[in-house]
């Protein structure tokens, strides 16, 4: 908690272009699911304050982080890593969420993925992942049936609106 004022003071000086990675994990995290909500809010809120998208970590809180997103719809969301069902990416594309996708063992699930995500939402990772980032973007560029250059430009347009950069 006492990160949350060290947060508040880079925000206040225009330090810092997005909060998070923040957000809930019922699977992995050893912290109490309440103290995780908890702790989303005030990320929430100091995004709200200073007009900062937040980066959403998600790992079976999707639930809760849609009724927050309802809470704070003045907010831009952007779920990261998204690698999972085509209900929960359907769940946050009608949320208006940016969706960053990185790598994606399954290339059918990818294809489906990609093709349910709006253009100007989806956005590229690795997550630190052993992946080659120019494949990934060829990848998603041939199922898209564009050329990745025209790809490339589009998820910098959807990086830069993300994050507020003119």
């Amino acid at each position: 908690m006492r990160n949350l004022g060290l947060i508040k003071v880079l925000a206040s000086k225009h330090l810092i272009k997005a909060i998070g990675e923040c957000g809930v994990d019922k699977v992995t995290s050893n912290v109490d699911f309440d103290l995780q909500l908890k702790i989303f809010k005030e990320h929430l809120e100091i995004a709200k304050v200073f007009s900062l998208p937040i980066v959403v970590h998600n790992v079976n809180g999707t639930n809760e982080i849609i009724k927050l997103a309802k809470e704070y719809k003045t907010l831009k969301f952007m779920i990261h890593g998204f690698n999972n069902r085509l209900n929960l990416l359907t769940t946050f594309v009608k949320q208006d969420f940016y969706i960053s996708i990185g790598k994606i063992n399954n290339r059918n699930l990818l294809e489906q993925i990609v093709k349910n995500i709006p253009i100007d939402k989806i956005l590229v990772e690795t997550d630190n992942l052993d992946i080659d980032l120019r494949f990934l973007y060829k990848q998603i560029a041939d199922i898209l049936n564009i050329d990745i250059e025209l790809f490339v430009k589009i998820v910098n347009k959807n990086f830069f609106d993300f994050y507020n950069i003119f």
